[in-house]
């Protein structure tokens, strides 16, 4: 993203908020709920293949991706790191990334925090119908900030089961601070060798979607690859190459995974890790660099998905193990078929865990989050004019 002139986010709207962004993060997160509810009730990963057509429909074809949370993980993480940096290479302010810095741990430790004192009080009040662990207030609050958000291994017992990602989310995203402060003006030349020396070192690590995703941000912003795709191909004849390559990316998530040897070949070559992640990074290149899909992103329900995201992945177990598994067991003796009494609560809990994380965002995020930022923010700001001057003044010594 980062391009030799600061541009004004104020001016062109292709330097506002990209909200294809958003869209693509909530049908990312909507996934992940999809995947953790029909698994819960009854279709199994490795039971559905042996039913015949609906195993095959989601596990043989792209329908792959509305149960495989894992791929949905690794988008979660791409656009975390484009969205992260967005806002420096537009703006080239060390400013607002130190605030950014300061700024992100509130910004995840806060809702985790919540999420984890919600899913205590269900089970004190005996609405959960699995015993994850015994409440303990502490273990929600204090435990889920160390050991699920610092990675600071105590013992803790996690509340919900989606918090792993956010110890890679906050210490990727301070990585990414980091490189940005000291790379951040480097050419883009420079800026594509290291890019290559991190890839090598993170090809095995699951860090390398963050990567990947900064990567993808510089190439947007600078338009070097753009502007020169624009000079020598047409418009339409870009179109072409897209659809192609989209065949490409859903051959080899469908296909060449129905062949084990093959499909280990290339993963030896490249690296599986390596060869998923560029596979799921053309999402985030065709949501930018085509009208259709962008556009689609950014339409009214990829929007409301895109602003509960955060919502829906915190909340959808705890409505999963409280609401869905009481429904269940309430109709399940209604059907001689299971699979109907899966289907009804399935059809049910949708509408339900988007209920809860519509309050989750209203309450917790649009007003809790929103006012402990902006009273940091103040309080940043505070410090800043008070020390930028030392500030500036190491960055330069560092640089130089």
């Amino acid at each position: 993203m980062p391009s030799a002139e600061t541009k004004d986010l104020s001016t062109p709207s292709r330097y506002a908020r990209l909200a294809y962004l958003d869209g693509l993060r909530g049908w990312a997160a909507f996934a992940v709920f999809f995947g953790h509810l029909i698994k819960r009730f009854g279709f199994q990963y490795d039971d559905l293949p042996k039913e015949g057509l609906v195993g095959k429909l989601l596990y043989k074809t792209p329908f792959d991706f509305l149960i495989n949370g894992s791929y949905s993980v690794r988008i979660f993480f791409i656009i975390s790191g484009f969205s992260l940096s967005y806002y420096y290479f537009v703006n080239h302010s060390r400013e607002k990334l130190m605030e950014m810095a300061f700024l992100r741990i509130f910004r995840l430790g806060v809702p985790m925090v919540c999420s984890a004192v919600i899913i205590d009080g269900c089970l004190r009040m005996g609405w959960y119908h699995t015993r994850i662990i015994e409440p303990d207030f502490w273990s929600a609050v204090v435990g889920t900030v160390t050991e699920y958000l610092l990675g600071i291994k105590q013992g803790y017992s996690s509340y919900n089961s989606v918090f792993w990602t956010m110890t890679y989310e906050y210490y990727a995203s301070m990585a990414i601070f980091f490189m940005l402060m000291l790379a951040g003006n480097l050419s883009f030349r420079k800026r594509a060798l290291i890019y290559l020396v991190l890839g090598g070192v993170l090809r095995d690590s699951i860090y390398l979607g963050f990567l990947f995703g900064v990567l993808l941000c510089d190439l947007t912003v600078s338009f070097e690859i753009q502007e020169k795709l624009k000079r020598k191909i047409s418009c339409q004849a870009f179109c072409r190459i897209e659809f192609v390559v989209f065949l490409l990316y859903l051959s080899i998530f469908t296909v060449l995974k129905q062949f084990p040897r093959f499909w280990s070949i290339l993963a030896y070559l490249i690296g599986e890790n390596l060869l998923e992640y560029i596979m799921l990074s053309f999402l985030v290149v065709m949501a930018t660099l085509n009208g259709k899909y962008s556009r689609f992103l950014s339409n009214a329900l990829s929007g409301m998905l895109g602003k509960l995201s955060l919502s829906l992945y915190f909340v959808h177990l705890p409505v999963i193990y409280t609401f869905s598994m009481w429904l269940h067991g309430s109709i399940a003796p209604w059907f001689e078929d299971p699979i109907m009494a899966a289907m009804i609560t399935i059809g049910v809990t949708i509408p339900v865990a988007f209920f809860f994380s519509y309050l989750f965002w209203a309450l917790i995020e649009a007003r809790l989050v929103r006012s402990v930022l902006s009273s940091l923010r103040q309080g940043f700001g505070w410090l800043s004019d008070r020390f930028r001057p030392y500030a500036l003044f190491a960055t330069k010594r560092t640089l130089s």
